[in-house]
């Protein structure tokens, strides 16, 4: 038990080390996980037989059951992506996509694996499980560019989900074989059936309520889904089918609701946690032997499908409608494969059907995949832009995002839905079904994390405003929105200093102004005085001057139509350094 214990620190703490140098060069962690498993496992092999010692890391035990934890929220994350509403634009292009796709990876890998000695299931397990693209490695990379609701990213989260949903049910198939396969198979369809009406069920009758009664509450909110997800776990497993095929159920009842992006965010690091783990078990099972009897055919596998895989996902969005330009993007975005693709292998061993060695081959596979397909990612849009030429973005479908909903909050949000027609609103504490905003414009969740940006299209909004006083949070929202105007809240002095600097277009002092001045002063009713053509009231350029201190209350009081009880040392509003005498009204004419 010690060896095991000793070894998991090892997994960890590398791990620890491989993720941060990922995140240093703006790369996916997936793949130094798989290289880390290489280097701890058969490295260490070739290592110890060199040096004449014996240091291997111990399996098995606890590492395993972190490893199977892995799984089960891995599948549980994949259900939190299958939102119906936001892929169901999308779907026909992304089912033909993906079948297409599918069947032609299946039909040129499997006759390849057999001419490459591999036997026949084997052939069959490689030619299922090198299907699926990689969402760990794909998200991620587009969340970087931006890229996450722009069309290629929006058809790329499409055909994820839509391959996901396909390799639950072959995870379902392999995990349930008992000798007859028509009998495993009818019994999986059965269950998944039983799954998909109780998942369903849940979502209309249940989970709403129970997730809206513990919003409020951090701990319980994570306690209630961890609920959820237990209770299908069991049911799939008293069905006969894994824990992980509940799991994926269990995500797809919450990914319905409001709270589904909260949630996703909440339990990624956790998922990633003990993915780490499951990556590295598996290249720590692994042997010389089985690496140097594959390698040859897994490199020659990978040469082949990442161009194979580009040229199915772009001539199937082609015949779909889709652009060239949107299309090429998205092929070489989904040229990799999964590390659900492990999991397909992880499983076919468990079940006998295929022997351990084998996930040597996926795993060599998985790793110069995802390798080359990140260079294609992070240079996707320039390799393209000289073939085809690219489409505006479109930003008609952005609403304004409006970040907190306290009483001010709600002032601003019907404001805003006047001048827009639609706001979407992202808050800790509204919970879902609010009577003042409807669950289409809502957001649960904080800017704090990348999925909530994401969700709420916060790169392409038309303006952002925030009424929650979170330096963080509006730090975060700066650096994600850095073309549109952007006005933010603070009652302290330093603070709006710093935000000011990060780049903020107005700082509100609540405290300074009341909610239906500022209301007032959005909207226009009250035109500022015309012949006010300095800041001498604003705080940055008073700073500017070295009087920061000092306030000329009578020029203050005009330009904000406030009284002079209103206004007071640090100002009511302060403008962007490099436009210092920018007024409300360059406010309300860029809304």
């Amino acid at each position: 038990m010690a060896a095991v214990e000793g070894s998991l620190v090892v997994v960890l703490v590398s791990s620890a080390v491989f993720a941060i140098l990922a995140d240093r060069f703006d790369q996916p962690p997936v793949p130094g996980y798989l290289v880390l498993g290489l280097l701890l496992g058969p490295g260490l092999s070739v290592a110890s037989m060199a040096l004449g010692v014996s240091f291997n890391l111990a399996s098995g035990g606890l590492i395993d059951l972190v490893s199977e934890l892995g799984l089960l929220f891995l599948l549980f994350l994949v259900g939190l992506q299958v939102k119906v509403d936001e892929i169901r634009g999308s779907l026909s292009s992304a089912v033909p996509m993906s079948l297409v796709q599918s069947l032609g990876v299946v039909s040129v890998v499997l006759p390849l694996c057999l001419w490459l000695g591999l036997g026949t299931v084997e052939a069959g397990v490689a030619a299922v499980a090198l299907v699926p693209s990689s969402a760990a490695v794909v998200v991620p990379l587009l969340g970087k560019q931006g890229d996450t609701s722009s069309r290629h990213g929006t058809l790329d989260i499409s055909n994820l989900v839509v391959q996901s949903i396909l390799m639950v049910l072959v995870i379902g198939v392999l995990s349930s074989l008992d000798g007859n396969p028509l009998v495993g198979g009818a019994r999986v369809l059965a269950s998944v059936l039983g799954l998909s009406v109780l998942s369903w069920a849940s979502y209309r009758f249940v989970a709403p309520e129970v997730m809206e009664r513990v919003s409020n509450n951090q701990e319980s909110f994570l306690l209630g889904a961890l609920g959820v997800l237990g209770l299908f776990a069991g049911v799939s497993f008293q069905a006969g089918l894994s824990a992980e095929i509940g799991a994926f159920f269990a995500g797809a009842a919450l990914a319905q609701l409001p709270s589904s992006e909260e949630l996703y965010a909440e339990f990624e690091p956790l998922t990633e946690f003990f993915l780490a783990v499951f990556l590295v078990t598996v290249g720590l099972g692994l042997s010389v032997s089985a690496l140097s009897k594959f390698w040859a055919e897994a490199v020659l596998v990978s040469i082949i499908l990442v161009p194979l895989k580009a040229a199915l996902y772009f001539g199937s969005a082609r015949v779909s409608g889709t652009g060239r330009f949107v299309s090429a993007r998205s092929a070489l975005d989904l040229s990799q494969v999964s590390d659900l693709s492990l999991v397909v292998g992880a499983v076919a061993v468990s079940g006998g059907l295929v022997a351990e060695p084998f996930l040597a081959f996926l795993s060599v596979v998985a790793l110069i995949t995802m390798t080359a397909s990140s260079l294609l990612i992070v240079h996707g849009k320039a390799m393209v832009s000289r073939v085809f030429d690219a489409p505006g973005r479109k930003q008609e479908g952005a609403n304004p995002v409006l970040l907190g909903f306290n009483a001010l909050g709600e002032r601003l949000e019907e404001v805003l839905r006047d001048r827009f027609g639609q706001v979407t609103v992202v808050d800790r504490s509204t919970g879902a079904g609010s009577p003042s905003v409807e669950d289409d414009n809502l957001v649960f969740g904080s800017l704090e994390h990348e999925e909530v940006r994401r969700c709420c299209s916060l790169s392409s909004a038309p303006v952002v405003v925030s009424v929650n006083e979170n330096l963080d949070v509006e730090s975060e929202v700066l650096r994600e929105s850095p073309s549109c105007p952007v006005v933010l809240s603070s009652d302290d002095r330093e603070a709006s200093l710093e935000l000011l600097d990060l780049g903020a277009d107005y700082v509100i002092d609540e405290k300074m102004l009341s909610s239906k001045e500022l209301v007032d002063r959005v909207r226009g009713n009250e035109r500022a005085d015309s012949s006010v053509n300095r800041c001498s009231g604003c705080l940055q350029c008073s700073r500017a001057r070295g009087t920061e201190t000092r306030y000329i209350e009578d020029s203050a009081a005009d330009w904000f139509g406030a009284s002079p009880g209103l206004v007071a040392d640090g100002g009511v509003w302060t403008c962007r350094r490099r436009d210092p005498c920018r007024t409300l009204r360059g406010l309300h004419g860029r809304l």
